[in-house]
């Protein structure tokens, strides 16, 4: 098996071509594509044919199984979720804002892997952005905050009876779960240092950080907003446009990601599974 790396069109994220994931990897295999996932932070593996059996055997060659919390998972599997949007569907389009999965955890997942099953035409690309060098570009006021501060988090926003996901949001097809679960508040250092790089990225985001610690809403809001829209800086951004079969792997605790509609009258089915 030989492996051809293709860097996207921005600084990171690439390519990846001559792995087959619907077979059993080798460990020679599996470290080559940790080293370029350390080094992309978002890859792409075009052409890949996937049963959710497949999907649930990735999960162990980059972590530990996780399950989504409020997401009901494929009938059969305990690890697959089914992320879909049917084409006559009016509900808010899921994950519209920029977030790190299940930044509400203790220990948030280290990585999502999502499949495209079916796609529309146009519209619904994934954007991506690289929290590495938002970091490094901090203003010296807010790097100060970043460094010493502990951010406050939840899943309210979107999960909770009354949130985004909550009572009110009807007619969806995707089946999500909310919960009271999502009130719970849980806090992280607003900075953290990668595992396995050792480089310093921002450790909050707009989906699940609340507030912070020591600050109440009326001094914090202002400044995570900053933050927020920082992150979301077109010049750390990659767009993702999909292909049918392509799988994508990217690393939550050094990217932020989100989707984007614009495929009224299509329908559209991804695949994903979470890895602790």
């Amino acid at each position: 098996m030989t492996i051809k790396v293709t860097p996207t069109n921005t600084y990171y994220g690439a390519y990846v071509r001559g792995v087959d994931f619907s077979s059993e990897l080798s460990d020679h295999v599996i470290t080559e594509i940790k080293n370029l996932w350390a080094k992309y932070q978002v890859l792409v593996f075009p052409d890949q044919t996937l049963t959710c059996n497949d999907l649930e055997r990735i999960i162990l060659y980059f972590g530990t199984y996780c399950q989504d919390p409020f997401i009901q998972p494929i009938d059969g599997y305990q690890y697959v979720a089914e992320v879909r949007r049917e084409k006559d569907e009016v509900t808010e389009i899921f994950a519209e804002g920029w977030h790190s999965d299940w930044f509400h955890m203790q220990i948030p997942p280290k990585g999502t892997a999502l499949y495209a099953v079916e796609i529309p035409p146009t519209g619904g690309d994934t954007l991506f952005s690289d929290q590495y060098t938002a970091y490094a570009d901090l203003p010296t006021d807010l790097k100060c905050i970043v460094d010493n501060r502990v951010g406050i988090n939840s899943a309210r926003r979107g999960y909770a009876p009354d949130g985004r996901y909550g009572v009110r949001d009807i007619g969806r097809s995707m089946k999500l779960i909310y919960s009271e679960e999502a009130y719970a508040i849980q806090k992280h250092p607003l900075y953290n240092i990668h595992p396995d790089t050792g480089r310093k990225v921002i450790n909050c985001n707009r989906g699940y950080t609340m507030g912070i610690e020591g600050m109440g809403p009326e001094e914090s809001m202002p400044i995570l907003l900053k933050i927020f829209q920082h992150q979301g800086n077109e010049k750390y951004v990659y767009r993702h446009r999909w292909n049918i079969n392509d799988l994508v792997l990217w690393d939550n605790r050094c990217t932020l990601h989100k989707a984007t509609g614009n495929y009224e009258g299509h329908r559209r089915i991804m695949h994903r599974v979470t890895i602790g």
